[in-house]
């Protein structure tokens, strides 16, 4: 039997999933930023703690491109036509991009100059 503390980076990921869900919900953007402290935390929980597991790192796969999904069809829906090979090439080439981060960012940028 593993130890508890190996589902602390699965739980950081979720909770950061469900920071960017409230915020693209209408909860404040800080939010949002909470959501990418988590999204980075999580992975580097599990380095920290070694306990690197395939199904935690495509939970984290999975749950951003979920969120970057949702993320595009609040405030840019031309970004979904771009975003899915994208977020695959990366998948597929093992790059460590977030793709997550940067339309959060961009979309925090253009709601404040509004």
């Amino acid at each position: 039997m593993q130890p508890i503390y190996v589902l602390l980076p699965s739980l950081i990921t979720m909770i950061g999933a469900a920071c960017s869900a409230a915020w693209l919900a209408g909860a404040p953007w800080y939010l949002a930023i909470v959501a990418l402290l988590l999204d980075d935390l999580d992975g580097w929980t599990a380095r920290r703690l070694r306990v690197c597991t395939k199904f935690g790192a495509e939970l984290d796969w999975h749950l951003d491109v979920i969120v970057c999904a949702a993320i595009a069809a609040r405030f840019t829906p031309w970004l979904l036509c771009v975003l899915a090979p994208w977020l695959a090439l990366a998948k597929s080439k093992s790059w460590r991009i977030s793709l997550r981060a940067a339309m959060t960012i961009a979309c925090l940028v253009v709601g404040a100059t509004r």
